[in-house]
């Protein structure tokens, strides 16, 4: 297998990040964590059963779908405001 390399650059801000700034740190980490996890798995580190993988994937999703959600993308239900409170009676 080729060798190559996985790099998480250092994320660093001078004051509160900017909404693609966020978005885009949110990619960078699930995207690494997809990169790290593959390696493992290809080179026989670790096995698709430990449970240490699928947790890891699950952040990886948890970072996916937490930018999704800045990005209007999640297909989440939203709530509507209704013209005027329903009565139960």
């Amino acid at each position: 297998m080729a060798d190559t390399t996985i790099k998480l650059e250092a994320i660093e801000f001078t004051s509160a990040p900017t909404k693609t700034q966020f978005e885009n740190t949110l990619n960078s980490m699930e995207d690494f964590l997809n990169r790290m996890v593959g390696k493992m798995l290809a080179e026989g580190e670790a096995k698709a059963t430990d449970q240490f993988i699928g947790q890891t994937l699950n952040a990886a999703i948890g970072l996916r779908t937490a930018r999704d959600i800045s990005q209007g993308n999640s297909g989440l239900a939203i709530p509507q405001q209704q013209a005027r409170p329903q009565m139960v009676r």
